[in-house]
């Protein structure tokens, strides 16, 4: 289970670091400011970065919750415990 959520963790951090090309570099355009003023494509990246937070957020805490799911079953195998 903690394998399973690291697993799901990383692959969003992977599609929120694709979708943030997408902000900084074409359709975006947020690094090249004329174009951002020529073409009007701001509203379309706010939003597309609302989403990346949302998908960076939820993979570290997925992250953060299989590592902490490997830890708690390690600790009761080292007491003398079962497995989670």
């Amino acid at each position: 289970m903690a394998e399973d959520l690291k697993m799901v963790g990383y692959m969003l951090l992977v599609i929120g670091v694709w979708f943030m090309c997408g902000i900084l570099g074409p359709p975006g355009s947020l690094l090249r400011p004329e174009i951002v003023s020529r073409y009007g494509t701001l509203e379309m990246a706010v939003s597309i970065s609302y989403m990346v937070m949302a998908l960076l957020m939820l993979g570290f805490l997925l992250i953060f919750l299989g590592q902490w799911r490997a830890y708690k079953a390690r600790s009761q195998v080292w007491r003398g415990g079962t497995h989670a």
